[in-house]
C-alpha cells in the first residue's frame, strides 16, 4: 500500500518547496500551501494550516482515486501530484497510460493494470505524459512553464 505522506510531501515540493505558507495571489485566487481559493470555495486559504492543506489534497487528491491501492509508492505520488497540476485531466492520461477506458475516475481495473506494469517504465511514461501535456497548453508564459516542466520531471524517490 501506498503512502499518503510520502505523496503530500512529493507534492509540497511542487506548491511550496520551503514549507513557508507564503499567501501568494495567482491563477487559482488567494493561494497558500498549493491550495487555491478559486478551486477551494468555503476555504479561508489564508489562514490555511499545514495540517487543513495536508487534509484537503488526501480528500480531494488522493482518496478519491485510491491511490492507497497502488504497490508503488512512487506511482502514487507521481499520480497525486499530476492530480493536482495538471488537475482532471490527468486522470484520463494516467488511464491511456494504462490501456483503460478513459472515464475520467480511477477504480478498479485502472489500479489493477498500473499495478501490472513495470514500475520504473510507468514512471517514465507518467513523467512524459505529463511533460507533453504542458507543451501542448503553453500559455506563452516562459517562466511558468520551465517550472511545469521541471514538475513533470521530478521522479519521486521514495
Amino acid at each position: 500500500m501506498s503512502s499518503f505522506d510520502a505523496a503530500f510531501n512529493f507534492i509540497l515540493n511542487h506548491e511550496d518547496r520551503q514549507r513557508t505558507g507564503k499567501v501568494t495571489h495567482d491563477r487559482g485566487g488567494v493561494t497558500r500551501w498549493g491550495i487555491a481559493s478559486l478551486y477551494n470555495p468555503g476555504v479561508d486559504v489564508q489562514n490555511l494550516t499545514l495540517n487543513e492543506a495536508r487534509e484537503i489534497y488526501r480528500r480531494k487528491y488522493w482518496g478519491p482515486f485510491h491511490l492507497d491501492q497502488l504497490c508503488d509508492s512512487r506511482i502514487a505520488a507521481k499520480c497525486a501530484d499530476m492530480i493536482v497540476n495538471p488537475g482532471p485531466v490527468a486522470v484520463k492520461l494516467i488511464q491511456r497510460i494504462a490501456g483503460v477506458d478513459r472515464d475520467g475516475c480511477i477504480g478498479p481495473v485502472t489500479i489493477g493494470k498500473l499495478n501490472l506494469m513495470d514500475q520504473d517504465e510507468l514512471l517514465d511514461q507518467l513523467c512524459k505524459a505529463q511533460t507533453d501535456y504542458y507543451r501542448g497548453h503553453d500559455s506563452g508564459n516562459k517562466q511558468l512553464l520551465s517550472a511545469l516542466l521541471v514538475r513533470a520531471a521530478d521522479k519521486p524517490s521514495i
